[in-house]
């Protein structure tokens, strides 16, 4: 573990091969790991991360005082990678060598082998990184058999050499070359190899110029970077360090460059966007327009962006002018633009003026209304379209006159004041009087300036004393002589007749007194009723006031007399009346009688079995009286013979 605020994680699947020092004591270590939770790749580095497999090969550098790595790199695809050995050249070069069972991610452009030979079994592999860790080129090494990469060494010169060891049996052209020390494959389990490699410089290829996207034209596209001794130009087969190109599609440009090391080989691509010029379009929903008529809408078609003089972007926008304006608009399809123009034009409104004969007049008068201006036609509110008008509004009313020429209205409004009769109002001080009353009635108007009552007097206030209901009206006036009637009633009310009448009655009884003639009554008892009963012990006075309208009263007494009482007299033959015997009641005393046992004679002939009471009720005027005689009966003895 090495520690600076960082740190690489170690586990048992990780392990360490090789290492090698630098001239400045830093340390490489290569190895292989197959643990996901390890952190070996530093940002930035040529395989931040692994490449999926069982397990990537790896390259660290380390500090020389062992407590910081520099930088660390996977190295490897998606199978099988490990890296077996390491060396450093004089210029710090640091050149890695292992095996690899990846398709992917191991060779370089222009390398020696790019493609992967092994088929389902490993290929020696060789790559070389600067002291930055900045990847210098990779390249596989094998057939369709074993091959491993065990050693690398630089030489002073710059060369690199490869030892390992193959399987790799067949012709030479794979492993060896023609008149090497061996060139053909030994026998048995595996036959070492040793190989020579240029060592590419650390040159930068780039293509300068031109222009991402081209409208129209052409463009020049050139090689940038030093140390090269040809080119080669896809699609246009251009061997040249420039050329000048004129695409009508989208197009990817490579660049291919060679030195004087064998096999070292550089590229870089670059792509040119065929660009359209749009053919732009502007126009103006109404192009002319009336002065003051609001927004026109102007609208581009033909492009991907556009942008408006008025600083909008957008395909359509909304101008107001109030002069005529020529507006410019440019469109854009990516980068390549055209510019067109459109103009709104402005007309004048044209003056129009309403002249009125007046602008005020009493509810039912008229006005006179003249139009002109410069307008060829005018339109007045309600489709009249005479130049003159006669207006007879009954309230306030704003009269609009449209004046049109060449399609552009303008207009004039007149408002016509209508005085409405003045609000007059009539109150009295009192709204109904009694007949007969000598009271005098108030009467006053209001919300006028002058008035003139249907009696003759001009005042606000007049007195009036009417014998029967009569309306009263009265005509009020302002200050523009526009004036309105009101009337008024006063109501004169009959005085309520009263009728009772007097009784009679007997000591002991009642009276029902009875008025009739008004609304309401009070009489003198407290009582409220039209009819009310009393039971005087002597002869008594009663009074009653009879209402009506509320207001209108008249008062009558009545007497109620108390006559004399009657006693009733019973003269019976006898009290005692012998059995099967009769017998004969007489009462006397009052002018009709009656019995119980219903006769109304004065005497009655009675026969009781036994004794019995009679009673009898005597009535003389409205006077009664009752008197009650017992009859006994008695036996009569039976004597011996």
């Amino acid at each position: 573990m090495f520690d600076n605020g960082e740190h690489i994680m170690l586990v048992q699947t990780t392990k360490f091969f090789f290492c090698a020092i630098s001239t400045a004591g830093d340390v490489y270590a290569v190895g292989t790991d197959n643990s996901p939770s390890s952190s070996l790749g530093s940002t930035g580095s040529h395989q931040a991360t692994a490449g999926g497999g069982t397990s990537d090969a790896f390259l660290v550098k380390i500090s020389s005082n062992g407590a910081t790595r520099l930088w660390g790199t996977y190295y490897g695809g998606t199978a099988a990678d490990e890296a077996m050995a390491c060396s450093l050249d004089n210029s710090g070069n640091v050149y890695m060598t292992g095996f690899t069972m990846s398709a992917g991610n191991i060779s370089s452009f222009g390398s020696h082998q790019t493609t992967f030979g092994g088929g389902a079994v490993s290929d020696a592999f060789i790559a070389g990184f600067n002291p930055s860790g900045i990847r210098l080129f990779g390249s596989y090494y094998g057939g369709t058999l074993t091959d491993n990469g065990w050693s690398c060494k630089p030489d002073g010169a710059g060369n690199v050499y490869l030892a390992g060891s193959t399987a790799q049996t067949g012709a030479t052209g794979i492993i060896s070359t023609t008149g090497s020390h061996q060139s053909n494959y030994g026998g048995g389990a595996d036959d070492g190899f040793l190989a020579k490699f240029y060592a590419c410089q650390n040159l930068s290829l780039s293509i300068a110029g031109g222009t991402t996207t081209l409208c129209a034209g052409s463009t020049t596209l050139s090689a940038s970077g030093t140390g090269f001794t040809s080119y080669s130009w896809t699609p246009t087969g251009a061997t040249t360090s420039s050329i000048t190109i004129s695409p009508t599609v989208t197009t990817t440009y490579t660049l291919v460059a060679n030195t004087a090391t064998p096999g070292c080989v550089y590229m870089d691509v670059h792509t040119v966007t065929a660009g359209i010029t749009p053919t732009l379009i502007a126009t103006a929903a109404t192009p002319t327009a009336c002065s003051g008529a609001g927004t026109s809408f102007l609208s581009a078609s033909g492009a991907s962006t556009y942008s408006w003089s008025t600083g909008a972007t957008t395909s359509g926008i909304n101008v107001a002018p109030t002069t005529t304006t020529t507006y410019t608009v440019t469109g854009f399809i990516n980068a390549c633009s055209t510019s067109v123009t459109v103009t709104q034009t402005i007309i004048p409104l044209p003056t129009v003026t309403i002249t009125a004969s007046s602008n005020t007049l009493c509810a039912g008068g008229s006005v006179t209304m003249t139009a002109s201006g410069t307008a060829s036609s005018y339109t007045w509110t309600g489709g009249n379209t005479n130049t003159v008008i006669v207006v007879s509004p009954t309230v306030t009313t704003n009269y609009l006159l449209l004046g049109t020429t060449s399609g552009c209205t303008g207009a004039d409004q007149q408002t016509i004041t209508v005085t409405a009769s003045p609000t007059v109002n009539a109150t009295a001080s009192t709204a109904s009087i009694c007949s007969g009353s000598s009271i005098s009635v108030t009467l006053t108007a209001t919300g006028a300036a002058t008035y003139s009552w249907n009696t003759g007097p001009t005042t606000a206030s007049i007195a009036v004393t009417p014998t029967a209901t009569t309306t009263y009206s009265v005509v009020g006036t302002n200050t523009l002589g526009c004036s309105r009637t009101r009337t008024i009633n006063v109501v004169v009310n009959n005085t309520p007749t009263v009728a009772v009448s007097n009784y009679t009655i007997c000591p002991g009884g009642t009276a029902t007194l009875v008025a009739s003639g008004a609304t309401t009554y009070s009489w003198n008892t407290g009582a409220t009723a039209a009819t009310t009963t009393v039971a005087p012990s002597s002869n008594t006075n009663y009074t009653v006031t009879g209402t009506s309208f509320g207001t209108c009263t008249n008062t009558k007494t009545l007497s109620v007399t108390v006559g004399s009482a009657i006693s009733i007299v019973l003269s019976p033959s006898t009290s005692t009346i012998c059995i099967g015997s009769s017998g004969t009641i007489t009462a006397s005393g009052a002018t009709s009688y009656t019995w119980n046992t219903g006769s109304n004679a004065s005497s009655i002939v009675i026969s009781p079995t036994t004794t019995t009471n009679y009673t009898v009720n005597g009535t003389s005027g409205t006077c009664n009286g009752t008197n009650t005689i017992s009859i006994a009966v008695v036996q009569i003895l039976q004597l011996p013979l």
